[in-house]
C-alpha cells in the first residue's frame, strides 16, 4: 500500500512518508541462516502465530531488522489481516531498543491509515504513548537532558517529539487519503491525550494545506474545527522559498478555506469571504507584477478567488441579496464596501459582472437615501431615457448648475431656506449621481471655453484669465478632496492602499495637468509684476513670461486632451480610448530601449566627426546637431549624405590674394559676397551625397555603417516591434471589450456616487464653506454633542442589524449550490438563518 503523493510545506520526518526513497538501515550481510530466519518470521505472521513471535529469540531481532524492506513487508501483511494483536505484537518485537523505532511506527501508521482501519491506527498511537515512544538515548542525548535539568528543573521534561511525529503523520495520510471518519478519531483521540502528548503545529501544517489546495472541503472543516490555521508565514524557510510561498498563499486565498473559515467563526468583521478574497485577489496581482518568475501561478490564484466572488454574486436571486452582498444598502458611514473596493482596487470581471452593472444603474439614478439618513425616494431613471429625454434632462441641469450655488451659499448662513420647498427640490436635483456627472461636466465645457479664450486672444492678462485662475486652484482642492476620500476607504487598518489606489492613470494625469497650470500661473504673475512682455518683445529680457506662456499651451494641451474621457461612456467608442491608454505603456517600454540606442549611437558618431570642421562636414561634428538629427531620424529616415566628409585639400582654407587685389582696385566701394567667393581656394558649406571630392578613409566608412546600422535598428527593428505591440494590445482589449468598456466607464461614475461631490469647480470653496457652517451652527446651538451622540448610536445600530443580514445572506450562499436552495444534512441545522437571509 503506497501513500498518495500529497501537498507539503514543511519537510516530514521520516523515510517511511515517501516510499521513492525508502533504504535499509544498514548493510545486510548476506550471513549463513539469513533467510531461514526471515522465512519463520514471516511464516509466523502469516499463521497469526502471536507465541512464536514473542518467544523468538533476542540474538535474530538484530538480524531482521538489518533489513528494511523485509520490516516494511512484515508490517505490511500484519497491518492488513487487520489484527490489532498481532500488529501490537510485531512493533514490540521490532522497536524496543531500536533506535529506528519512529521509522517503523511511522511505516505502519501510514499503512493501517490508507487502510481506513481506525481501530488500529489508534491501538498503534497507543503503543507508542505507553512505552514512551520506544526512545533510546544516546551518551549526548543524556548530557543534554541533565544541563537543561540544571538551568530550569520545571521545564526538564523527556520530549514525546517521536509520538507528536506519528500523530502528524496520520493525520496528513487521513487527509491526503480524503478518510474523514479514520481523520477525525484521530483528531479525537489527540484531544484526549493532549496533555500527555503535547500540541501539535497547526499553524500551516500540512494536513490543512494539502485540503485546501485539493479544495476538500469536509477534511477543511475538520482540521479547522480542532484548531487548524492557516496564515502569513514569516519564517526564512519559507519566505525565501518561493514555491512554498506561492503554495502557502495559494492555500490561503483557496475559496474553500475561506469558506470554512467563515462558517465556523461567523465574524463578518475578520472572516468575511468576499472581502477576503478580493483582498487575495489584489495582493496577487500585486505579487505577479513583483515576482515575475512566477507571474501565471500568482495571476492563477487571482483568477480564482475573483471567481469565488463572481459564483457568489452569481448565486444573488434578488435586489436586495446584491444589495447586501455589495454591501450598497447598508449604513451610513461604511466606506469599505464590497461595491467600493472591486472598482478601487480594479477587479474588471466582477465590475462587469451583469448583477454589478444592474445595481450600479441603479445607484447612477438615483438618491442614496442611506447616505442621507431619510426615506425622501427620488429617482430619475435615467438608463430608461431615451436620446432626446437625456438631451432635455442635461439642458435642465444647466440651470441647476448656476442654481446650487446660490442655494448653497444661502443655506450656509440661513440653515432655515433648506425647508423651502423650492430650495429643497434644487437641492434634490444634487443628490442625484448622474446629475453630479453632468455639473461637474459642464463645469469642464466652461473651463475649456475660458482656455479657449486665453489661447486665441493677444493679451497677456485679461478678465477670462482671472476666471482660470479660480478654475484651477478648484481643481486642485478636488485633487486633495478626491485623496481625502480615498483616505476614508481604506478604513483606519488599510491607510496604505489610499495611494496605491490614487495611482491611476486618470489622476496622475489631472494632478500634472494642475500643477503645470499653477506654475504657470506663478510665472505669468511674475512677469506682470515685472511689466515682461510677449508680443513684439524680445525673448532674453521677458523669459518670465516666454516660459509662462509655454508652460501654460501645454497645460492647455492637456486639458484639450482629456475631453477625449467623455467618450469612454459609449460603448463604441470607449474600447478605443482604453487601448490607447494602454499602449503609452507600449511606447514607454519602446522608448526605454530607444534612449539607450540613440544615446549610444550619438555619442560615438559624434567622438568620430568631432574633429572635423564646419568645412569638411557640417551634421555630425556637434553634439548639439549630432543629438538633433539622429532623433528626428526616427521620422525621417534616409539622408545618406550625412556621414559624408570633404577632403581637407578640397575643403575652403584660403583665398586667391591677387583677385582679391583684383576685386578691391577695380570693384565698388562694396564687394558682393558671391564675388568674394569666386576667390576662394575649396569648397565651403554642406557636403553633397554626390561630391567628388570626398574623403573615404576609415571615418567615412565607419560613419556609413553607423548610420546605416542606427537606422535600421530604429525604424526597421524597434518601430515594427512597436506596432507589432500596439496592435496586439489592441486586439487584446477587444477581445475583453466589454469587461474593460464596463470597469473603466464605473470608475469614472463612482467618483460621482459620493454625496459630497456636489459643487463642481469653480464652486469647489462654497461647498466647503456650507459644510463649515453647518458644523459651526451645530456647535453654536449647542446641539453638536447631542446630534453627534444620536447619529453615532444610529450608525451603530444600522451597522449591528445589516451586518446580521450579511451573516445570514453569506451562510445561505456559501451552503447552496447552483441546483440547490441550500439545504443539505449540515446546513439542516440552520435552516432559519437561510429563511431569514431572503430578504432585507
Amino acid at each position: 500500500m503506497l501513500l498518495r503523493r500529497g501537498h507539503r510545506l514543511h519537510s516530514v520526518s521520516g523515510a517511511g512518508m515517501d516510499p521513492p526513497t525508502l533504504h535499509k538501515f544498514e548493510d545486510l550481510r548476506h550471513e549463513e541462516g539469513v533467510e531461514k530466519i526471515e522465512s519463520e518470521f514471516w511464516s509466523a505472521i502469516q499463521e497469526h502465530n502471536i507465541q512464536a513471535i514473542k518467544k523468538y529469540p533476542e540474538s535474530r531481532k538484530a538480524v531482521i531488522r538489518k533489513d528494511w524492506p523485509f520490516v516494511q513487508g512484515c508490517l505490511r501483511s500484519a497491518v492488513q489481516t487487520g489484527s490489532c494483536a498481532l500488529v501490537k505484537c510485531v512493533l514490540m518485537f521490532l522497536c524496543p531498543d531500536n533506535f529506528h523505532a519512529f521509522e517503523v511506527g511511522e511505516f505502519a501508521i501510514v499503512v493501517a491509515t490508507s487502510s481506513r482501519d481506525t481501530e488500529l491506527v489508534i491501538s498503534i498511537l497507543e503503543i507508542w504513548l505507553e512505552n514512551d515512544s520506544f526512545q533510546r538515548y544516546t551518551p549526548l542525548d543524556v548530557v543534554a537532558i541533565a544541563i537543561q535539568a540544571s538551568v530550569a528543573p520545571s521545564k526538564a521534561k523527556v520530549q514525546k517529539g517521536s509520538l507528536k511525529g506519528l500523530v502528524e503523520t496520520a493525520i496528513y495520510v487521513a487527509t491526503v487519503e480524503k478518510i474523514s471518519e479514520v481523520l477525525k478519531d484521530i483528531l479525537d483521540w489527540h484531544q484526549q491525550h493532549s496533555e500527555k502528548i503535547g500540541d501539535l503545529q497547526k499553524l500551516n501544517a500540512d494536513c490543512i494545506l494539502h485540503a485546501a489546495l485539493e479544495n476538500d472541503k469536509d477534511q477543511v472543516r475538520l482540521l479547522y474545527s480542532a484548531g487548524y490555521r492557516l496564515g502569513p508565514d514569516t519564517t526564512r524557510s519559507v519566505n525565501k522559498d518561493h514555491l512554498k510561498k506561492i503554495k502557502l498563499f495559494r492555500a490561503r486565498a483557496s475559496p474553500v478555506y475561506l469558506a470554512v473559515a467563515f462558517e465556523e467563526s461567523q465574524d463578518v468583521d475578520t472572516d468575511d469571504p468576499m472581502k477576503k478574497c478580493l483582498e487575495y485577489a489584489s495582493q496577487a496581482r500585486r505579487y505577479a507584477n513583483k515576482i515575475q518568475d512566477f507571474n501565471t501561478e500568482f495571476n492563477g490564484v487571482s483568477d480564482k478567488s475573483i471567481g469565488f466572488a463572481i459564483e457568489m454574486l452569481g448565486k444573488c436571486t434578488t435586489k436586495h441579496e446584491i444589495q447586501t452582498l455589495l454591501q450598497t444598502k447598508s449604513y451610513r458611514g461604511h466606506h469599505n464596501a464590497n461595491f467600493n473596493i472591486a472598482i478601487l482596487d480594479g477587479h474588471k470581471e466582477l465590475v462587469a459582472h451583469e448583477k454589478f452593472q444592474q445595481l450600479l444603474h441603479k445607484k447612477w439614478g438615483q438618491r442614496d437615501r442611506v447616505h442621507y439618513g431619510d426615506e425622501i425616494r427620488f429617482n430619475i431613471f435615467w438608463s430608461e431615457m431615451g436620446k432626446l429625454a437625456k438631451l432635455r434632462h442635461f439642458v435642465k441641469q444647466i440651470l441647476y448648475f448656476f442654481l446650487l450655488p446660490l442655494v448653497f451659499l444661502v443655506s450656509t448662513f440661513l440653515p432655515w431656506i433648506e425647508e423651502n420647498e423650492l430650495a429643497l427640490n434644487i437641492l434634490m436635483q444634487s443628490h442625484v449621481p448622474v446629475n453630479r456627472f453632468l455639473y461637474f461636466e459642464i463645469s469642464k465645457m466652461l473651463f475649456n471655453l475660458i482656455i479657449f479664450a486665453t489661447l486665441v486672444d493677444g493679451q497677456d492678462i485679461a478678465w477670462y484669465d482671472l476666471l482660470a485662475v479660480v478654475w484651477i486652484f478648484s481643481y486642485i482642492l478636488e485633487d486633495f478632496r478626491t485623496i481625502h476620500r480615498l483616505y476614508k476607504q481604506g478604513e483606519e487598518d488599510n491607510r496604505r492602499k489610499t495611494l496605491q489606489r490614487w495611482l491611476t492613470f486618470k489622476n496622475i494625469y489631472i494632478l500634472i495637468t494642475n500643477l503645470i497650470f499653477l506654475i504657470a500661473l506663478i510665472l505669468r504673475f511674475i512677469a506682470y509684476q515685472n511689466n515682461q512682455c510677449r508680443n513684439g518683445c524680445p525673448y532674453y529680457e521677458n523669459q518670465m513670461a516666454f516660459i509662462g506662456s509655454c508652460l501654460w499651451a501645454v497645460a492647455a494641451l492637456l486639458t484639450f486632451l482629456r475631453t477625449i474621457q467623455i467618450g469612454l461612456m459609449w460603448r463604441q467608442t470607449g474600447p478605443i480610448i482604453i487601448s490607447m491608454t494602454y499602449m503609452i505603456i507600449d511606447v514607454f517600454v519602446f522608448l526605454f530601449i530607444f534612449v539607450i540606442v540613440y544615446i549610444s549611437f550619438t555619442l560615438c558618431v559624434v567622438y568620430i566627426y568631432e574633429v572635423y570642421d564646419d568645412e569638411q562636414t557640417t551634421f555630425f561634428n556637434t553634439h548639439k546637431s549630432a543629438f538633433k538629427l539622429f532623433y528626428w531620424s526616427m521620422i525621417r529616415t534616409g539622408n545618406p549624405h550625412f556621414p559624408n566628409i570633404r577632403e581637407f585639400d578640397a575643403s575652403l582654407r584660403f583665398y586667391n590674394a591677387s583677385c582679391i587685389s583684383h576685386l578691391l582696385q577695380f570693384g565698388d566701394t562694396r564687394i558682393h559676397a558671391d564675388e568674394v567667393s569666386t576667390c576662394s581656394i575649396g569648397k565651403s558649406g554642406e557636403v553633397g551625397e554626390f561630391d567628388s571630392d570626398l574623403e573615404e578613409g576609415i571615418p567615412y566608412i565607419t560613419g556609413n555603417i553607423l548610420w546605416a546600422v542606427y537606422q535600421f535598428i530604429v525604424f526597421i527593428v524597434l518601430l515594427s516591434v512597436l506596432r507589432a505591440r500596439m496592435v496586439n494590445t489592441y486586439h487584446r482589449i477587444f477581445r475583453e471589450a466589454d469587461v474593460q468598456w464596463k470597469f473603466f466607464r464605473a470608475s469614472i461614475w463612482w467618483k460621482y456616487l459620493d454625496h459630497n461631490s456636489v459643487l463642481p469647480p469653480p464652486f469647489t470653496i462654497i461647498f466647503i464653506l456650507h459644510a463649515a457652517g453647518k458644523r459651526i451652527h451645530r456647535i453654536c446651538t449647542r446641539k453638536g454633542e447631542e446630534v453627534a451622540q444620536c447619529e453615532e448610536d444610529d450608525m451603530s445600530t444600522e451597522k449591528r442589524d445589516f451586518n446580521k443580514k450579511y451573516k445570514r445572506l453569506l451562510l445561505t450562499l456559501l451552503q447552496s449550490n447552483d441546483v440547490s436552495w441550500g439545504f443539505d444534512m449540515k446546513s439542516l441545522k440552520s435552516f432559519k438563518s437561510i429563511v431569514d437571509a431572503a430578504g432585507d
